[in-house]
């Protein structure tokens, strides 16, 4: 009974002074650590980039779909042929917004934008193509539509 007694006491003993990891098994867990968030951080990284892109497309839809239905507002003969560049703040970033209203569609190049501009209050309709662009220079294009408005008779 001494015995039985004697072992309970040395084995609760060992057990109490096993508290804690010992240095092996830290580094051990470390390095599982280290090399995990290795292999994860250039997917966190292209996840967030793209995740930027998205929303900056985003944001030129709707900026370009606000100038046009501020076009659509208007006459379509009263609206200025030409090219007109305006800077915006959306959702806390600045777009440049490149604005072409021609008069003949043949005239547009989405590449190097030029259009006709002779102004002809006969021809009732006007080719439109928005540019949204990154603020900051140099201006990274993010979005172009082009689309045609005219009037009804």
């Amino acid at each position: 009974m001494q015995n039985l007694r004697l072992n309970t006491i040395s084995l609760i003993r060992n057990q109490v002074d096993k508290k804690g990891f010992t240095l092996t098994e830290s580094l051990v867990s470390m390095m599982i650590l280290s090399i995990t968030l290795t292999i994860m951080l250039p997917a966190f990284m292209i996840f967030a980039m793209e995740n930027a892109d998205k929303r900056n497309m985003s944001d030129a839809i709707a900026l370009s779909n606000n100038v046009l239905d501020n076009l659509r507002r208007s006459r379509i003969t009263t609206v200025p042929l030409g090219n007109t560049v305006t800077t915006k703040e959306y959702s806390g970033k600045t777009y440049r917004i490149n604005q072409y209203v021609c008069v003949d569609l043949s005239n547009v190049n989405a590449a190097t934008p030029t259009c006709n501009t002779a102004s002809s209050n006969s021809y009732p309709s006007r080719d439109i193509l928005i540019r949204i662009e990154k603020g900051s220079s140099p201006h990274e294009k993010i979005y172009q539509v082009e689309t045609v408005f005219s009037s009804l008779r």
